[in-house]
C-alpha cells in the first residue's frame, strides 16, 4: 500500500477500488470547528464541503478503546453544478481514501482484509463526477499500530482521520478530523530516533569508519584499488572518487522486533564484518545490543 500523506492511494480496474492503509499517532489536538461534527446516537458524522465536494464520514463513535473496531463509511457528493474529473491511472475510474495520519507520517493503524470494490455506476465512463453523484467507501481499522512484520497496541492519544479524493496527480482535495483511542499501551518512539541512537554509538561509528573512505581505498603505481567484500580489486576512477569522498555509504534499514527497533547497516566495502546489527529498545531508546555479521 502506497501512503502519501493522509491520502492513501487506492487501484481501481473496470470497478473503482480502493485500499486505506494503517494510522499514524498524534499527541496533539488538531485545532477543528465544532460545527463538522455531530453526534446521531453512538455514531459520529463528520462534514465539510471543499473544492465542489462534500466529504461525510460516518464512524461507529469518537472513542474507541483496544476491543473495538474503527468503522468507517466515506461518501464524496459533488456538490458543484459541473462535472469533476478523477484521476484515472491505469484502466481506472478514480478513487478515494480514507487513513489516519500526524505530521510525521510514522505510525499507521492496521486494517481489516477488504476487497474494497465499488460499483462502476457511481462513476461515469471517463472517470468524471457528474453533479449530484457520489462515491461511497466503507472500512475498518483497528486499533493497532502497524509495525510491518508485527502489530502492537496502539497507545492513548488523539488520532487524525483522513478523507481525500484525486482529480489529477499532484492534485488531491483532503480533509480530516480527530479521533480519540483510549489505551495504556506504552509509546514506541519513531524509528529515526532509534536510528539517532545507533548511529551515534561508538560501535557504529567504529564500524563505518572501516568501510569507508580512505580506509577501504588506496592507489599505487598510478592504479586504484579497493577492498570489496573482503577482496582486494582494482576500481575505476569513478568508483574510487566515490568510495572516497563516501559516496557510496553502507546500505541502512531499521525495522521493529519484539519490542525494539532493529537499525541493520552493510557494506560492500572493507574487511569482515561486513554487517553491524544494533537494537534499540523501541519503548526507552536505549542500546540493547549490538552484533556484527557477514551478509
Amino acid at each position: 500500500m502506497n501512503k502519501r500523506g493522509i491520502v492513501l492511494l487506492g487501484v481501481v480496474a473496470l470497478s473503482v477500488a480502493f485500499t486505506t492503509a494503517p494510522v499514524a499517532a498524534s499527541d496533539i489536538n488538531p485545532d477543528l470547528s465544532i460545527e463538522k461534527i455531530s453526534v446521531q446516537n453512538e455514531e459520529t458524522v463528520y462534514t465539510e464541503i471543499k473544492d465542489g465536494l462534500k466529504f461525510t464520514v460516518t464512524l461507529n463513535k469518537a472513542r474507541f478503546t483496544l476491543r473495538d473496531e474503527i468503522n468507517i463509511h466515506l461518501k464524496v457528493t459533488n456538490v458543484s453544478d459541473h462535472e469533476i474529473h478523477l484521476f484515472t491511472g491505469v484502466a481506472s475510474a478514480g478513487y478515494v481514501s480514507a487513513g489516519i495520519s500526524d505530521a510525521q507520517k510514522s505510525f499507521w493503524l492496521a486494517s481489516e482484509p477488504s476487497d474494497c470494490d465499488l460499483p462502476v455506476p457511481q462513476v461515469i465512463a471517463q472517470g468524471n463526477l457528474q453533479p449530484g453523484t457520489s462515491i461511497e467507501y466503507e472500512r475498518v481499522l483497528l486499533p493497532k499500530i502497524d509495525l510491518g512484520a508485527e502489530q502492537i497496541d496502539a497507545w492513548g492519544g488523539v488520532y487524525l482521520v483522513g478523507a481525500g479524493l484525486t482529480r489529477n496527480p499532484d492534485d488531491t482535495v483532503s480533509v480530516s478530523f480527530p479521533i480519540t483511542i483510549e489505551s495504556d499501551a506504552e509509546k514506541v518512539i519513531l524509528p529515526e530516533a532509534a536510528e539517532k541512537v545507533a548511529f551515534e554509538s561508538a560501535d557504529y561509528k567504529k564500524w563505518f569508519s572501516e568501510h569507508t573512505g580512505k580506509t577501504v581505498v588506496w592507489t599505487e603505481n598510478n592504479e586504484r584499488y579497493a577492498i570489496i567484500k573482503g577482496e582486494l580489486s582494482k576500481v575505476g576512477k569513478e568508483l574510487y572518487e566515490a568510495i572516497l569522498a563516501e559516496n557510496e555509504k553502507p546500505n541502512k534499514s531499521t525495522c521493529y522486533e519484539n519490542g525494539n527497533w532493529v537499525v541493520n547497516s552493510s557494506s560492500y566495502y572493507g574487511k569482515s564484518p561486513l554487517g553491524i546489527r544494533i537494537k534499540v529498545d523501541a519503548v526507552k531508546g536505549n542500546i540493547v545490543s549490538i552484533a556484527y555479521a557477514d551478509h
